[in-house]
């Protein structure tokens, strides 16, 4: 038997524990979503991610025909799994996998994607179209009300100061 200062880590290895910081993550289409799972274990274990039994690499895809972007980290014995731009078809069992050679551990983590609702920018710009065209038209109103008072008002005052019932009207100064 070896003396305890004598052995190596490996002799001192233990089977990794891993937990999933959420079993359920939701996401919207199009935005990022983060998975994460935190590992410890004697020696560090080796962190994996797996999406429908095939392992995710960094900035790979996980099955022909996807152009998935995936992004993963590992600090401080929390290993983060990013999946940019996703889409109903990311939704589903992704599985962190911790590894050293006292063993195997690992966590589930399901992720479901809601649709992405309709685009409020376009609403908006509606919005504001329809709120300049009322603006507009209201000025435009305001203007021939103003231009009709006014003729209105010549008429009158033409009328009505050179002459009241065919007299001639005038001032007297004082």
């Amino acid at each position: 038997m070896k003396p305890w200062d004598r052995l190596s880590l490996d002799e001192y290895a233990c089977t990794p524990s891993i937990v999933s910081v959420k079993s359920v993550v939701y996401g919207i289409e199009t935005n990022n979503v983060t998975l994460q799972c935190r590992t410890s274990g004697v020696p560090e274990p080796e962190v994996r991610w797996s999406f429908k039994n095939k392992v995710i690499a960094n900035l790979s895809t996980p099955y022909a025909g996807s152009s998935k972007l995936y992004m993963m980290l590992v600090t401080n014995h929390t290993s983060d799994l990013r999946i940019y731009s996703v889409d109903v078809h990311d939704a589903g069992s992704y599985v962190c996998a911790a590894e050293n050679r006292a063993g195997k551990a690992e966590a589930s983590i399901q992720l479901h994607v809601s649709k992405k609702p309709p685009d409020g920018a376009f609403t908006n710009k509606m919005l504001v179209a329809s709120v300049m065209t009322g603006v507009a038209l209201v000025l435009v109103l305001c203007l021939v009300f103003l231009c009709l008072f006014s003729v209105r008002k010549k008429q009158v005052f033409k009328w009505g100061t050179g002459s009241a019932r065919g007299r001639t009207i005038t001032r007297r100064s004082r």
